[in-house]
């Protein structure tokens, strides 16, 4: 199923973008991975989450993870999340905001990964962390309560983890939700110079810069590091959320092409002139839109 978002983009997505403009939000990817100065510490969870969740903190593997079981349990699904930040960057109070909604309105247990950031970790470490959480999830539930879901980098994570179940021929989770999803960190595919104008928050080179420190000594185009390259045989059914001011949108495009060609179940959710993950801004009636959207797929699945 494919969906295009019809209505007319709200007033406050074109002031937010406009404020991303004057106050150069896009170059300061860049600046901080030049400079080494990332948020490595996960914003702590907020009192609007406490309130309406049994918060458990867990160290697993040597990282945090969170546990947050719904006081009113709406679905038997098991959210795992991975937060975005272009590999490099924690969790911020965006995050939970949008974690806090969704499991609002699923009523599911959610648990929140604090997974290895670069430059102090790379894609190696990241993946060894998930094999271990995610064996410890399967332990507890069905593959068939699982659901994986992340935005930016962490749906780029999630892809590319499933694309390694699928080759060692482990259990799967039910489905797959992508919301913005950074795919390819090599940022060569030419469509994407055609969007910079527009993505007044992402900025080409220094995505490049951070793909290649969560790359390491690996070729960046390497499918764990950038799913778009690898196989797309066997996954479960794909939900992907994209906005056509966002420089991952082209990737977006080209992930729909190739899950088509391989006969991949997928729903593809479009939003015109919406930025990169704007459905952090749980504000926004665009945001809603997807929440609303989300809810209904996990709630029929």
């Amino acid at each position: 199923m494919k969906y295009k978002h019809t209505l007319t983009p709200s007033f406050l997505s074109k002031l937010l973008q406009f404020i991303m403009l004057i106050t150069g939000r896009r170059s300061k990817l860049e600046k901080a991975i030049r400079i080494q100065r990332f948020n490595e510490h996960a914003a702590p969870v907020p009192n609007h989450i406490k309130r309406n969740c049994i918060v458990e903190k867990r160290e697993i593997a040597g990282r945090v993870v969170w546990f947050l079981e719904p006081k009113q349990k709406l679905s038997g699904k098991v959210l795992l999340y991975l937060h975005g930040g272009a590999y490099v960057n924690n969790m911020v109070s965006f995050h939970w905001d949008l974690i806090g909604t969704i499991g609002k309105e699923i009523g599911a247990l959610i648990v929140v990964a604090d997974y290895p950031l670069a430059p102090k970790a790379n894609y190696l470490d990241t993946y060894a962390f998930m094999d271990v959480l995610y064996s410890d999830l399967l332990r507890k539930y069905n593959a068939e309560e699982l659901v994986l879901m992340g935005d930016s980098a962490g749906g780029g994570l999630a892809l590319g983890y499933a694309q390694k179940l699928v080759q060692e021929k482990k259990a799967l989770p039910s489905q797959l939700v992508l919301l913005s999803p950074w795919l390819d960190v090599t940022m060569s595919n030419p469509e994407i110079q055609e969007v910079q104008p527009k993505d007044k928050m992402l900025e080409i080179d220094g995505l490049i810069l951070c793909g290649k420190a969560y790359a390491g000594d690996a070729d960046t185009s390497y499918l764990w590091i950038s799913p778009i390259y690898g196989s797309m045989d066997g996954l479960p059914r794909i939900s992907m959320f994209m906005g056509t001011h966002d420089l991952l949108w082209p990737d977006g495009k080209k992930l729909c092409h190739l899950l088509e060609k391989k006969g991949v179940e997928f729903d593809y959710f479009e939003y015109p002139e919406m930025f990169h993950v704007w459905m952090v801004i749980t504000k926004l009636p665009e945001s809603k839109a997807v929440v609303h959207q989300i809810g209904k797929m996990l709630r029929k699945d």
